[in-house]
């Protein structure tokens, strides 16, 4: 599992035509977290992939946040760092894959 298509699930969005974008907004999101107190360890974390998906649906389609989005940002500043491991952002690069998965 990572992110982008985590989030892509959720919002029921396929392909990659979107992907620029909805990884400009994952990582906006991400600060946003940090900067609203949440530890770097839960943003990374499993934990985190609702809030985060909601907040880049939010911004993708209202371009606001939603008052679920703020709560649960409030909730995840309360947890405790976590030791789980980090969720990838994007699929692992094959060998000899030949595509920049960075810029999509």
């Amino acid at each position: 599992m990572n992110l982008l298509e985590e989030i892509k699930n959720r919002m029921l969005i396929s392909g990659d035509f979107h992907n620029a974008i909805l990884l400009s907004y994952i990582e906006d999101i991400k600060q946003y977290l940090i900067s609203a107190g949440v530890d770097k360890t839960v943003v990374n974390s499993k934990k985190a992939i609702g809030c985060i998906a909601r907040g880049v649906n939010d911004l993708f389609n209202q371009n606001e946040f939603s008052d679920f989005f703020k709560q649960r940002a409030i909730q995840l500043s309360l947890e405790e760092p976590t030791d789980e491991e980090e969720i990838p952002l994007l699929p692992p690069v094959e060998e000899g894959d030949g595509e920049d998965v960075q810029n999509p």
